[in-house]
């Protein structure tokens, strides 16, 4: 993990990666099977330290698993209803 561009672009995705080390979008939890689950035990500095090492190609595979994981949430819930 090397982050050498810290432009905007970078600063954004970095920042949303950030929120997603928090907890997930659809259950505001921190599920077992979510690659974020073990850094999302860590206190908010260890996570701001680790995010800011991601370079840009792992932070948008990061949001984009979290993208198709979060519409497959959303159409189970969905068709549950």
């Amino acid at each position: 993990m090397t982050n050498s561009n810290t432009g905007p672009l970078q600063s954004q995705l970095l920042s949303q990666v950030l929120g997603l080390s928090v907890a997930c979008p659809f259950s505001q939890g921190n599920p077992c099977d979510c690659p974020l689950h073990e850094i999302r035990k860590s206190p908010f500095k260890t996570r701001m330290e680790w995010v800011k090492q991601l370079s840009e190609a792992e932070a948008l595979h990061i949001l984009e698993f979290h993208r198709g994981c979060l519409e497959q949430k959303e159409q189970r819930e969905s068709d549950a209803k």
